[in-house]
């Protein structure tokens, strides 16, 4: 797939901060997506490799600071280059537990509340991460990406005419 982008970082930031509020309203000191489509919501970054079972893709939004886009290597390029977050960092295939915790580490978060996407987070890396950050809370927020997405932005809106347009003229043109 190309390095398309549909939405322009303006967009993609205020999603992000609309996901902060929530946050805050919570009491989450960071928030961890992994399922692919709020990936996509809330860095711009889409791929292929989404349908592979196995890999790992997370964005990764804490409540103070910039937020981590985390893929595996075979797609750091185009994520750099698709990516309204500009922080993407490669985690370990073998452990992928191991490199989210460096993250919150590194941010100061490995002991704070953590949300994350029970839907799509597997019992074994909640369990790794819950091992390797047992100072951490880690709490289903599944539904904070689920509620925002259920809200059309403008930007979206124009987005969707245009789709019908381009649909209306192909029909066009084939009848």
């Amino acid at each position: 797939m190309s390095e398309v982008r549909f939405f322009e970082d303006k967009e993609i930031w205020s999603r992000i901060q609309k996901v902060r509020g929530i946050m805050e309203k919570k009491g989450l000191d960071v928030f961890i997506a992994t399922v692919p489509e709020d990936v996509y919501y809330l860095s711009g970054y889409y791929t292929m490799m989404f349908r592979i079972s196995g890999l790992f893709f997370a964005a990764i939004i804490p409540k103070d600071a910039e937020p981590s886009l985390v893929v595996p290597s075979i797609d750091l390029d185009i994520a750099r280059k698709m990516s309204t977050i500009k922080d993407v960092k490669v985690y370990d295939f073998k452990d992928p537990a191991a490199s989210i915790v460096k993250l919150l580490k590194k941010l100061g978060l490995a002991e704070g509340r953590v949300g994350v996407q029970l839907e799509s987070l597997s019992a074994k890396l909640l369990e790794e991460l819950k091992k390797k950050a047992p100072k951490s809370e880690f709490v289903d927020a599944s539904e904070i990406t689920s509620d925002l997405r259920m809200v059309t932005s403008e930007e979206e809106i124009k987005l969707i005419r245009k789709a019908c347009e381009v649909t209306d003229r192909a029909l066009e043109a084939t009848v």
